[in-house]
């Protein structure tokens, strides 16, 4: 009897950690990749803004993999805008600034334009794949 007891009280333990588990939001991250040949961005700064790019950004540092978490908003948003301040964005440049729905990303994932090449980088849902590549010399001389 004592048993059987230890049995249910161990098996709805785990039943309601699995739960938890479960039902915990996922982070969500930036990718940073090299356009010109898919390889992880480590150690870029890229800016972070909320639903608009007002005020200060949240400046995010890839890790050693190309990867930043995104810290929760401080109040509830529908979007982020994202620019990398070392490397250049391969994206198009356009007025207003291009917007990423935070559903998307959470659901299925979000792969930028890449203007830069054509190498293979598969989206995971709760992430969004940015891709830029290094300066060069002349990058900014005609401006």
């Amino acid at each position: 009897m004592l048993r059987t007891i230890c049995m249910a009280v161990v098996s709805f333990s785990l039943t309601a950690c699995i739960a938890l588990a479960q039902d915990a939001p996922k982070p969500l991250v930036l990718r940073v990749v090299d356009g010109r040949n898919g390889s992880a961005v480590v150690h870029e700064d890229v800016n972070l803004w909320y639903d608009e790019m007002d005020g200060r950004p949240i400046v995010l540092r890839t890790d050693d993999n190309g990867v930043a978490v995104l810290p929760p908003p401080l109040s509830p948003a529908v979007r982020i805008f994202v620019v990398p301040l070392e490397s250049i964005d391969c994206r198009k440049p356009v007025t207003p600034p291009l917007a990423y729905s935070l559903r998307t990303m959470m659901d299925i994932g979000i792969s930028a334009e890449n203007g830069c090449g054509a190498p293979l980088v598969r989206r995971r849902s709760g992430e969004l794949v940015l891709f830029v590549r290094g300066r060069r010399w002349y990058d900014g001389v005609n401006k």
